[in-house]
């Protein structure tokens, strides 16, 4: 290994491996900018097969540090399907970045937000170490105390560990008002049970500086409806007939509930029909 770590530090090996990675990178990014130019409204698919782990990505950034960290985050936020394909792969781009550029706010609170999910619960225990570090590393920052107890909210439905987190968020320096009001709630547990998710999601809507954010913000906002919407009609439909529909579009088609006409190609819904369990989320 001594002799690995010898032979990346000479600086003949740093200055071609920097070369080749540079017109690697230039090649990269221009396939990606030539596919959003010919598909701009599609997911452009994921060109990216493999990453270094973070412990070697040091050595290959050549000093360079910052501006691998950025090649890292742009190829994160083309890569969001990634979150459906390949998530480990996806989980290491951020990995990687807070290795190179440990006070790089923007990827922790990014990545605490968009991959754990209500599908999969259990990511949010791989990002864990990632939001500790942000934490560590980031002592006077909010946004990754709150991201991290908003989700453990939201995915776990864990009062103690959210509560334990926003509070940390809470009395951060420089915290909005908006993240106190929020805090204050959520320990008095004024706020209705209903409204807890879509209240916490707001206040990232409103205090994001992100537009990433935002607008997986506002999806999950509307998601978080059309969750609430479906299970009234479900209420509904089980009342008059004591059972529960066969599938959700029975609801619309017997006039239990009505629907945006391009709901089923742009939303996913997970549905149960023999306890009645539904989950709405974007594709």
């Amino acid at each position: 290994m001594k002799r690995v770590i010898s032979f990346f530090k000479s600086k003949k090996v740093q200055t071609l491996l920097f070369f080749i990675l540079l017109l690697l990178g230039i090649f990269s990014l221009q396939k990606r900018y030539d596919a959003l130019y010919a598909h701009p409204w599609s997911i452009v698919q994921s060109s990216t097969a493999y990453l270094f782990p973070e412990q070697i990505v040091p050595y290959l950034s050549f000093g360079f540090t910052n501006l691998v960290a950025d090649y890292y985050w742009i190829n994160a936020i083309q890569d969001m399907n990634l979150r459906s394909t390949n998530i480990g792969l996806y989980i290491s781009y951020f990995y990687n970045i807070s290795t190179l550029d440990q006070k790089f706010a923007e990827p922790y609170s990014f990545a605490i937000y968009i991959i754990p999910s209500k599908k999969i619960p259990i990511l949010l225990d791989y990002i864990l170490p990632l939001a500790e570090r942000g934490m560590k590393n980031l002592p006077d920052n909010w946004q990754i105390p709150y991201y991290l107890g908003f989700q453990y909210q939201i995915v776990k439905k864990s009062y103690t560990e959210g509560l334990h987190y926003i509070s940390i968020a809470a009395v951060k320096p420089n915290v909005p008002q908006e993240v106190v009001s929020a805090y204050r709630g959520y320990l008095s547990r004024s706020i209705r049970d209903d409204k807890v998710d879509s209240t916490l999601i707001k206040v990232i809507l409103k205090t994001s500086e992100s537009e990433n954010l935002k607008n997986e913000a506002r999806k999950d906002l509307a998601a978080e409806y059309f969750t609430k919407v479906l299970k009234h009609g479900i209420s509904e439909y089980r009342v008059r007939y004591h059972a529960f529909p066969s599938k959700i579009e029975d609801l619309v088609t017997m006039k239990f509930i009505a629907l945006p006409t391009d709901f089923f190609e742009k939303l996913t819904v997970d549905y149960n029909k023999w306890t009645g369990a539904v989950l709405v989320t974007f594709k």
